[in-house]
């Protein structure tokens, strides 16, 4: 099944916190719930595709899809670990809508 988009969110580029290469792209489902998109292979500013190609999520393109966390994916410039996990905005709106709250 296809993902669908929040269309008012631009994608926001997750970059390493130490050479800031892209490694991926934050962008809201449907329900406006941050989660993080992994490229496959990681981007300078020049080759980090439009939002149009990004928000169709083309098969090739992400190595990891729509995850609520992360706990390690490295950069293949400098080596270095990067996390992210959701805001707590995200995190109640998520518990919500599966009627955890």
């Amino acid at each position: 099944m296809k993902p669908v988009f929040d269309q008012t969110y631009e994608p926001r580029m997750w970059r390493c916190e130490e050479c800031r290469r892209v490694l991926g792209v934050v962008m809201r489902d449907e329900n406006r719930v941050r989660r993080l998109w992994v490229f496959r292979v990681d981007r300078d500013d020049v080759n980090v595709p439009e939002t149009s190609i990004l928000r169709k999520a083309p098969r090739g393109l992400f190595k990891v899809h729509g995850c609520d966390c992360c706990h390690g994916v490295e950069c293949s410039m400098c080596g270095a670990f990067n996390r992210w996990n959701m805001s707590e905005e995200s995190f109640r709106v998520m518990q919500f809508i599966h009627g955890l709250l």
